[in-house]
């Protein structure tokens, strides 16, 4: 899971809502290209995005 503390990042309204874009349009998608966002949510102060488990780590596109 990632803790996004608002006020610690400064983020600006704006920048709030390029976010919560970005976690819909996650959410929306599974691939295996990319973690998958399992959940999202926030409280105003503090948002949390719940993310797939990775089994493995991540290798380069070249180890194929």
């Amino acid at each position: 899971m990632k803790k996004i503390e608002y006020a610690k990042m400064r983020f600006s309204e704006r920048e709030k809502a390029n976010m919560v874009t970005e976690i819909g349009i996650l959410q929306m998608y599974e691939t295996p290209y990319i973690v998958n966002c399992v959940e999202a949510f926030d409280d105003k102060k503090v948002a949390y995005i719940v993310l797939e488990m990775m089994e493995k780590e991540m290798t380069k596109l070249t180890d194929r």
